[in-house]
């Protein structure tokens, strides 16, 4: 997901076209979160190792949301 420097995965190039879409002299705040899906268990990858599992899946009509999963400011270099 990640890639080696000379091709990037879509992490990077997400996140490049997030920053690029803003307008001239515009702030932009990114939060990212990543979690890991696996055999029905949501692992925060974020998250300290002794406490990585939120708490509850939340699902409503208009959106999804996993409570307590731990998010970190996004930064591009340059910007």
């Amino acid at each position: 997901m990640e890639g080696p420097p000379g091709r990037r995965g879509v992490y990077f190039r997400a996140l490049r076209e997030l920053f690029h879409a803003r307008p001239p002299g515009a702030s932009v705040a990114v939060k990212l979160s990543m979690l890991e899906v696996y055999n029905e268990t949501i692992v925060d990858l974020l998250a300290d190792a002794a406490s990585n599992k939120p708490d509850a899946v939340e699902l409503a009509k208009a959106k999804q949301e996993i409570r307590a999963l731990k998010a970190k400011l996004a930064a591009a270099a340059g910007y």
